[in-house]
Formats: C-alpha cells, structure tokens, sequence
C-alpha cells in the first residue's frame, strides 16, 4: 500500500513567523495534534506538535505570578518551537516506511512532500494508518 493511498491531503499549515498563540488556536480549533511549517512557496520547514507547544510553551502560560512571562511565550514564533529537521516521506513509498519511521522515532505524523520540490502534499498519521489497517480487517 502506496503512502498516497492513505495520506490526509488536505492539511492546516502554518507560517515561521506566526506565533504560539496563533498555533495554539490553530491546533486546538482543528482538533489535530500537527501543524507543518510551510514557506509562502508551500515548502516544508519543519513541523510543531502540540507537544513542543505543551513543553516550550506551557511552563511560561502556569506562570501565574508572571503576566509578562505569559505574553512573551505566546508571542514566541513558530520558527523558534518548531522541529526543523523534519522526518519526511514521498506519496509513492510504502506505508511500511511511513510506520518504521513513527516507531523508530516516536512520532504521530510524518508529512508527505513532493520528492523534487519539497513541497508539502498532505501527512500521514498513525490515525491514517489505523484507518487503513481497519479496512483491511
């Protein structure tokens, strides 16, 4: 089974110079757990999970002591959370190699990029993989 076969296509980006706060709506409003970095071009940069959100961002937003400490957090940008080296695979590979790379480095989602360009086509989760499996059985 082909990557494109199960891959989310359509998928919530967000730009580097956007902020925490921005990400956090942007998450949370979508229900998701990844959010890509793209470039106006539509070229990968790097992902930000809701857990770099909840380790970078968090221990500042419990600060209650600290208002100023909050705004900073939130206004922190996404270039500065983010994973930039970013684990990626093409539609034409095997979902096998989408799965060894979530086990192998315990990740939810790996994005879908065009092998030429870079340029984001879609993500595959463990929830498309599940879904996947299930059609199976």
């Amino acid at each position: 089974m082909l990557i494109r076969e199960i891959m989310t296509e359509e998928v919530e980006t967000v730009s580097p110079e956007a902020t925490a706060e921005e990400a956090f709506r942007l998450i949370y409003e979508g229900d998701f757990r990844h959010l890509p970095v793209v470039s106006a071009g539509n070229e990968l940069l790097g992902i930000l999970s809701e857990r770099d959100l909840r380790e970078q961002v968090l221990p500042a937003l419990l600060e209650m002591e600290l208002p100023e400490a909050r705004e900073e957090a939130m206004a922190r940008s996404v270039s500065e959370l983010m994973q930039g080296d970013t684990l990626t695979v093409h539609p034409d590979d095997d979902v096998d190699q989408a799965i060894e790379l979530m086990l192998e480095h315990r990740v939810g989602a790996v994005p879908v990029v065009h092998p030429d360009t870079g340029e984001l086509m879609g993500i595959v989760s463990y929830v498309d993989v599940l879904r996947a499996a299930r059609e199976l059985f």
